[in-house]
């Protein structure tokens, strides 16, 4: 089933977030693979590409299912629904980050496409060894006012203010500096 998505649809906003967090298959077989797709479910459009989670909670009248990007423009989404793809268990990473004692604070309001200034806020405070990848972050904060950071590993979790909108990006350890 092919559906083309508009700009003012309940689930174009939704499917911007999501794509923007998608995995890029190489071939068929494999990891990547099962994340080149969109999950959608009653209530839900789901990716990741491994790094970051993107979740969108609306009302959408999408059937579940797993879905190809075909087109994606400013103006609209095109999706075709594939055969049933083994998804990764998306709950367990939300369900990790529910139980992690976290930092919560409120990013400082910023312009559109201004974002190293929340990024920064974001980095600070993170453990001195982790940091955010700058291209994860931005895709994320345009759709965020709060943000959840831990002082591990676990994911640092983005949202707005309804949870609409979450991503959940793991951080990367900054590497050493070349003696």
């Amino acid at each position: 089933m092919y559906r083309e998505i508009v700009k003012g649809a309940t689930a174009f906003d939704a499917l911007k977030f999501c794509i923007a967090a998608m995995g890029k298959a190489k071939n068929e077989e494999g990891s990547s693979y099962r994340l080149a797709f969109l999950k959608v479910e009653e209530g839900k459009i789901i990716s990741s590409d491994g790094h970051r989670l993107h979740l969108a909670n609306v009302a959408h009248d999408i059937a579940p299912g797993s879905y190809r990007v075909e087109r994606n423009s400013a103006t609209a989404t095109s999706i075709l629904l594939m055969p049933p793809a083994a998804f990764p268990d998306y709950q367990s990473v939300i369900s990790s980050c529910a139980l992690t004692e976290r930092k919560t604070y409120l990013l400082t309001s910023f312009g559109k496409g201004e974002y190293s200034g929340p990024y920064t806020e974001i980095v600070r405070q993170m453990d001195e060894e982790l940091t955010l990848a700058y291209e994860y972050a931005t895709a994320a904060l345009p759709y965020a006012n709060e943000a959840f950071s831990t002082c591990g590993p676990e994911p640092v979790y983005l949202a707005d203010s309804l949870k609409t909108f979450e991503a959940f990006i793991m951080p990367r350890k900054i590497m050493e500096k070349a003696k």
